[in-house]
């Protein structure tokens, strides 16, 4: 990739070295990143349009097929082992991208380079061995379901122009047909009542979650129900699936330019109610320990993503659903241990006090407060922030400073508070929060104008320093800041 000038003439003898070595070498996981990076060079050649000759013919690229990708693409008992015994690590491998060093994404990635610089002949040579495997599932699904798996597996692949993306599949490859493999293939193994392996279960629905874009609102809407049982289901990771699939397609825009979602309140409004009751009970199901209940931060992600999208239609449930919320926040103080599961429970606070009603917004507030103020007490960093920009919200929304929040005024002007960096925008946010709602909290302004002097003295915090006196300024009574005596402050000449 670098030096192609200099190691060209050795390309043809390094080619074949790594091709006896990938040919000879057992599929024992501990060579895992050898074969990866073996394939990594492959996949470099490939990309260079002179050396890609070298695979540019039928017999080249079905022998590159047959003894290349095809063994290092079909499930290993290593993997089936590890789909049974870290079903999150398989989890993360194959739907975060933390699977660089596996033999499967090496294998994608070169199957991806050869195919974009011959579409027609790749397509043509995988769908014929590809129709090979799904005759030999047929003869006997239960013997033979790995074959189906690769046959999955591969369509998907060949079917994917460019990347996937956060957003999905933007485009796909016009010589193979998604919707009528979807319809033939995809469906009926997630309708049947059995199925040879689970895994097969969850092909189907990694499959929606990759062409989601490509199936109609009115697909979606009949497959929500489906995946919603799912979410009943004993098996980790197919329930774990079906939540971030559900949380996918929950964000489908009406274009790539769009901000606005394809699927709206109305559409959730009847389901909604079921799918929080049991990704809630999903989540709770993982026990007491702190660890381990935050370890699926997917359940908390399409439970945020579900409250999002029902908006208020679901409101009789809000404070139930805070409960739950908030139980869920008490065992996670005590470790910490995932940013993005702890992220999701607060968006999910603010989900539903954002969608709540005024009059029941003073009893969810005073759910929250026991729990906020231990944290607070206990000095649990990692919440803290997520908690001041809750409460602001509540007084902003409210147009009122509740007594459970006014007793934070006078403690929120403690030096130590300002000394985090990460407290400071939300600190901020909040104390402005009181002032323009009810500046009589603090009948002595020079404690709150000390907090401007620290603020503008930082070029990272100047901004926050300047809205906070702007506010004082519009907001507070002026006989209030006239006797104020400015020598108790050392302001920045400048």
């Amino acid at each position: 990739t670098r030096y192609e000038d200099v190691f060209g003439p050795m390309i043809d003898s390094f080619i074949e070295i790594t091709w006896q070595l990938l040919t000879s070498i057992s599929e024992e996981p501990k060579y895992d990143i050898l074969v990866s990076k073996s394939l990594a060079f492959l996949t470099a050649v490939s990309r260079n349009p002179r050396h890609f000759a070298i695979f540019n013919s039928a017999d080249a690229m079905n022998r590159v097929t047959d003894q290349i990708i095809l063994p290092n693409v079909t499930l290993r008992e290593a993997d089936i082992e590890l789909f049974e015994d870290d079903p999150i690590e398989y989890i993360r491998r194959d739907l975060e991208g933390s699977d660089d060093d596996t033999r499967r994404k090496a294998c994608t990635d070169f199957l991806k380079e050869l195919k974009e610089n011959n579409r027609d002949l790749v397509t043509n040579i995988f769908l014929n061995h590809m129709k090979v495997f799904f005759e030999k599932y047929q003869s006997n699904p239960s013997e033979f379901w790995k074959f189906k798996d690769l046959y999955i597996y591969l369509f998907t692949n060949l079917a994917i122009n460019g990347s996937l993306s956060n957003n999905g599949v933007s485009s796909t490859n016009s010589l193979l047909d998604v919707i009528d493999f979807f319809k033939n293939q995809i469906l009926p193994d997630l309708t049947s009542p059995s199925i040879p392996h689970v895994i097969l279960r969850i092909d189907a629905i990694k499959f929606i979650y990759v062409f989601r874009n490509q199936l109609s609102k009115v697909q979606l809407i009949e497959l929500m129900p489906v995946l919603a049982g799912f979410l009943q289901s004993d098996e980790y990771i197919l329930y774990t699936y079906a939540a971030v699939t559900i949380e996918r397609i929950l964000t489908i825009r009406e274009s790539l330019t769009s901000s606005k979602f394809i699927f709206t309140k109305d559409d959730v409004a009847g389901s909604a109610e079921i799918l929080l009751r049991n990704l809630f009970g999903l989540i709770m199901k993982q026990g007491s320990s702190p660890e381990k209940l935050a370890e699926n931060e997917f359940l908390m992600k399409a439970s945020f993503r579900v409250l999002q999208t029902a908006e208020n239609t679901i409101v009789s449930i809000y404070p139930e659903m805070m409960n739950q919320l908030i139980s869920v926040v008490n065992i996670v103080a005590k470790n910490p241990s995932n940013p993005r599961f702890s992220h999701y429970i607060f968006e999910s606070i603010g989900a539903i006090l954002n969608y709540a009603n005024i009059d029941i917004l003073p009893a969810l507030i005073e759910l929250m407060m026991p729990s906020f103020l231990h944290i607070l007490s206990e000095d649990i960093q990692e919440f803290i922030p997520y908690i001041f920009q809750i409460l602001a919200f509540c007084i902003e929304k409210g147009s009122t400073v509740p007594e459970s929040i006014k007793q934070l005024a006078q403690p929120l002007l403690a030096p130590s508070v300002w000394e985090l960096k990460g407290n400071v925008p939300a600190v901020t946010r909040l104390l402005r929060a009181f002032i323009k709602t009810d500046a009589s909290i603090f009948p002595d302004m020079i404690p709150v104008l000390g907090v401007f002097q620290r603020l503008i003295a930082s070029k990272a915090y100047e901004v926050h320093g300047f809205e906070l006196l702007e506010d004082i300024m519009l907001t507070v009574n002026l006989n209030i800041l006239r006797p104020v005596s400015y020598t108790h402050l050392t302001l920045p000449t400048n």
